[in-house]
């Protein structure tokens, strides 16, 4: 239980610095919310309720690595 409260805490914080990078860059404020688990319902929901412009789900960082991608140009 604690490995996966390590590993939600340390993706909240790349999120939250990619963000704010993003958000100072652009000038422009985003709107976040982050879940960890079998979501699909929340999900759901939550596009149901608020219409959000854009919806973005991610794959695990490790995905990601293997093609030569980094965080930085994700």
């Amino acid at each position: 239980m604690r490995s996966i409260h390590e590993d939600y805490g340390n993706t909240k914080s790349k999120l939250v610095e990619i963000i704010r990078t993003i958000e100072k860059q652009n000038n422009i404020s985003i709107k976040y919310k982050f879940s960890y688990g079998n979501i699909k319902n929340c999900i759901k929901e939550y596009i149901d309720k608020v219409k959000p412009e854009t919806v973005l789900l991610g794959k695990r960082m490790r995905y990601y690595s293997k093609k030569g991608l980094k965080s930085s140009k994700i």
